[in-house]
């Protein structure tokens, strides 16, 4: 029996000529996509043989794992492997709280630059709008070349 899991296992199904697909296989199942592997039943079963692979890669990673003979990089990676399959990863994302006493860094540089003129400005610039811009003629659409018509040309 092939192992079904390989990514190179190969599709089982003949061609029309006779010869071997040469087309790989979904994961786990035996044929491609061509020949039945899209199908949601061939879908479906796939899936169960992945699920039950599951068991027996978890078990290899604990024999990884207390394999005293095994490099000291390959039993922690597949202790962590093991971890993250359980969902017991690494913590990723970190809380923060900050409470913020009196007025903000923010607020204490715009109230050096902010100047609060009030009511008595005594010089100021009226500014005029400027004139619209002069208004462009449309611009005169292709002539469509004519075709012939042969009530155009008939003489009576």
């Amino acid at each position: 029996m092939t192992d079904l899991m390989k990514t190179e296992t190969r599709c089982s199904a003949r061609r029309k000529s006779g010869g071997a697909c040469r087309n790989y296989a979904i994961r786990g199942a035996t044929v491609c996509r061509m020949h039945g592997g899209a199908a949601p039943q061939v879908k479906a079963a796939a899936q169960v043989r992945i699920l039950m692979a599951a068991d027996r890669a978890a078990a290899q990673l604990v024999v990884l794992m207390y394999d005293k003979t095994a490099p000291h990089a390959v039993r922690l990676a597949a202790a962590r492997d093991l971890l993250d399959r359980a969902g017991l990863s690494a913590r990723t994302a970190v809380d923060v709280d900050v409470a913020v006493h009196g007025p903000s860094l923010l607020e204490r540089n715009l109230a050096d630059v902010i100047i609060d003129y009030g009511e008595d400005v005594v010089d100021a610039e009226v500014v005029e709008p400027e004139p619209p811009a002069p208004e462009r003629r449309p611009l005169r659409p292709k002539r469509s070349k004519r075709s012939y018509r042969s009530s155009d040309h008939d003489s009576p």
